[in-house]
């Protein structure tokens, strides 16, 4: 686990800045959380750390993190925090810290650190981030539950919904399965068009290949069926 401590580089800026800046600092490193705020806390800074990446990738970005002092490869964490981080998740740090200092740690340390965190204290969160990374999906049994799902549909003589909205909001995929940041929407779709697309599907004769089905195409049709679960009540 690779822990620099950080070096302030306000400290020769002027006695009295130097002195706020310090004690404000000292104050927040030596804060004591609850496990369930430091799990917060730490979420707080994985995602922090994900905004610094993101802006990476562009030259303002760039430019915005360097006049921050910003690095995307590593995260500044309180001394206080670290230790907490240590002790809670029941590891032992490879390094002396002082909770009054400041170190920077990479975003792979510090996402190990949070994950032995949950084990340690909030077991069931745990168990829910290790079936999402090792979970499989079997599509038999989807298409099986699917069928269900229509045929009640069809017993309750549910044969059509009313297309009431048109537009919806698309978000990117990854930002989309990763909690540990707010997605933000990236355009706008249309249900009319994915249904089209269905209709092209259902209808297809092989004859043409443009409406073969494609793996993308759950991608619209899950569009129409978060509709359809939400009107058909």
């Amino acid at each position: 686990m690779d822990i620099k401590k950080y070096n302030d580089p306000h400290e020769d800026s002027g006695f009295l800045r130097y002195a706020i800046t310090h004690g404000v600092t000292e104050l927040l490193s030596t804060a004591t959380y609850s496990p369930d705020n430091l799990i917060i806390a730490t979420e707080k800074k994985l995602e922090a750390m994900h905004e610094i990446i993101d802006r990476d990738k562009t030259f303002w970005g760039r430019f915005k993190n360097w006049f921050n002092g910003e690095k995307p490869d590593r995260i500044l964490v309180d001394g206080g925090m670290l230790i907490q981080l240590f002790e809670l998740s029941k590891q032992k740090s490879p390094y002396t810290l002082t909770s009054s200092h400041q170190y920077t740690i990479p975003y792979s340390d510090l996402y190990e650190l949070y994950k032995k965190l949950l084990v340690a204290v909030a077991p069931e969160k745990a168990v829910k981030l290790d079936k999402s990374q090792t979970m499989t999906i079997d599509i038999a049994t989807l298409k099986s539950a699917s069928d269900k799902i229509f045929a009640y549909l069809e017993e309750a003589n549910i044969t059509e919904i009313p297309l009431e909205h048109d537009l919806h909001w698309v978000m990117k995929h990854k930002e989309a399965l990763d909690p540990t940041k707010e997605p933000r929407f990236s355009g706008l779709g249309q249900l009319t068009d994915n249904y089209d697309a269905m209709v092209k599907i259902a209808n297809n004769n092989d004859e043409n290949e443009d409406d073969t089905p494609i793996p993308y195409n759950f991608v619209w049709l899950a569009t129409l069926l978060d509709y359809i679960g939400h009107r058909a009540l």
